[in-house]
């Protein structure tokens, strides 16, 4: 620092000098001027390499920082997508085993359990209802005749007779082997004797594959009731599953209403209907 000064007053030195000194001492001072632009020229190249080189640097290591950043922003979307897809299946596994704890494999109708829930319900609530056995006439004999396939196609049918036969409010389902149960609410037994009827003369007219072209018809009967207020579920179901006894020891394919304070039900076929 002291020889620049030194320098710099020596400069103003000569240059404040009327004959402005002799020019050797000019050309000296000069000398080491341009030396010291020099000098610090270098200084100043070095410098500015030094930058470059450090904001390279930072341009690369920011390069790789968005890299990265990109690298993970696309790890987390595939993540979500896993996630999302993951979830979805889990929902539709969870609504999968949540039908299938409810409703029937094979007919989609409501299962044995979810019916019994259904009645429970509708034993601790106010409004009137009635139930309905349904059972197919000689099955076992179809599916010998016809084989298994047929007989659960048969089975299918049956409980798409059953549902177009419901009205607001009513449910039904598979009781079990061909046995199905209707809960039918709000209807006087006649009516109740009525949609019976309807469907048992329904289900005799389908037709039905058998095989090389064959087709084959099947019947099915029913026994009815009304619950009585107060009634317990198995009471009803006993007379219900009565009425299908008397249907069945009667000659099938009719329909037998049960009613709560009689143990013999009146009795309708497709001779008398």
């Amino acid at each position: 620092m002291s020889n620049a000064l030194d320098l710099e007053q020596q400069i103003e030195a000569v240059l404040s000098a009327e004959d402005h000194g002799d020019a050797v001492t000019a050309r000296r001072l000069l000398a080491e001027l341009y030396e010291r632009y020099r000098d610090q020229k270098r200084l100043l190249d070095r410098l500015v390499r030094i930058s470059d080189r450090y904001q390279l640097a930072e341009r690369e290591r920011g390069a790789a920082y968005a890299s990265d950043y990109r690298r993970e922003v696309r790890r987390i979307e595939k993540l979500v997508r896993i996630s999302d897809s993951y979830q979805a299946m889990l929902r539709e596994l969870t609504d999968r085993l949540r039908t299938l704890s409810t409703h029937d494999d094979l007919t989609g109708l409501l299962n044995r359990r979810s019916l019994r829930e259904q009645l429970l319900e509708a034993i601790a609530g106010a409004s009137a209802f009635g139930v309905a056995f349904v059972d197919v006439d000689h099955f076992k004999a179809i599916n010998d005749r016809w084989g298994h396939l047929a007989g659960d196609t048969v089975l299918g049918r049956l409980a798409e007779a059953i549902v177009a036969h419901l009205g607001h409010g009513d449910s039904c389902g598979r009781w079990g082997g061909e046995e199905f149960l209707i809960l039918l609410r709000g209807r006087p037994a006649a009516t109740m004797m009525q949609i019976a009827e309807r469907l048992r003369e329904d289900v005799a007219n389908l037709r039905h594959a058998g095989g090389d072209g064959a087709t084959f018809s099947v019947t099915i009967s029913l026994g009815l009731t009304v619950h009585r207020p107060g009634e317990a579920l198995e009471a009803l179901l006993s007379r219900a599953d009565s009425a299908l006894y008397q249907a069945k020891e009667t000659g099938r394919n009719r329909s037998v209403l049960l009613p709560a304070d009689e143990e013999r039900g009146a009795t309708l076929d497709h001779r008398c209907a």
